[in-house]
């Protein structure tokens, strides 16, 4: 199990990789600037904050990875409070 939490933990991190790939304009701080765009596409598509999707899945990861399991006790809240797209 240790080895499947890690696999989860890897692929949250990558997701939120590809997150900040597609939109350089992801940041911590809230602004506009003359240059930026909206991007409705991937990810962007189905949640308002992409970041949180693989967030998601790398927290997933983590209490398995470390051979925790109460840990993953707090993922089903975290999964409803995802807002959705719309």
């Amino acid at each position: 199990m240790v080895i499947f939490g890690n696999l989860l933990v890897a692929v949250g991190f990558y997701g939120c990789f590809l997150v900040l790939r597609q939109n350089s304009f992801a940041s911590a701080t809230v602004e506009i600037r003359r240059d930026q765009r909206l991007i409705s596409s991937w990810l962007y598509s189905v949640v308002r904050h992409p970041m949180y999707a693989p967030a998601l899945v790398l927290f997933s990861g983590m209490p398995p990875s470390f051979g925790s399991y109460w840990g993953l006790l707090a993922i089903p809240p975290a999964f409803a409070g995802l807002p959705a797209a719309g």
